[in-house]
């Protein structure tokens, strides 16, 4: 059972609260994917002609309320060593060899503050909640 939902707040680098709770359906363990849209204008008349959504992050929802539930980032992404920063996973191989590591993904509601690690999800953004792939 897909449920639809807004990020309510940004509560961490690596949480975010949606609108949606154990009253919806919302489980401890779903997957959440928010989306970010795209604006895309004319080149010309620079008129609106449309929106693009795209998946901007997925959450796994580690707490779930009557009528609010939790993600938190789950999935990683390479990193040389000497860049990664705090919430780095570092295998005991890959610190001795000084080879590439996995970083967790993080949150951000500052733009200026979005790179390769940390994604921009803002307030109201459209999430989609799913059971995890084995129950689904």
């Amino acid at each position: 059972m897909t449920i639809t939902a807004l990020v309510a707040r940004i509560i961490s680098d690596r949480e975010a609260a949606l609108n949606v709770g154990s009253e919806h359906g919302v489980k401890i363990g779903d997957v959440a994917t928010v989306y970010r849209e795209i604006v895309v204008t004319d080149p010309e008349s620079r008129e609106e002609i449309g929106i693009v959504k795209r998946p901007a992050v997925r959450l796994q929802i580690v707490e779930v309320q009557d009528r609010l539930s939790v993600g938190q980032t789950f999935e990683t992404l390479p990193a040389k060593r000497e860049e990664v920063r705090d919430n780095a996973i570092i295998s005991p191989w890959a610190a001795a060899l000084g080879a590439m590591v996995q970083t967790v993904v993080r949150l951000t509601e500052n733009p200026d503050a979005a790179d390769r690690w940390t994604i921009l999800v803002l307030k109201g953004w459209e999430t989609v909640i799913d059971p995890p792939a084995h129950t689904a």
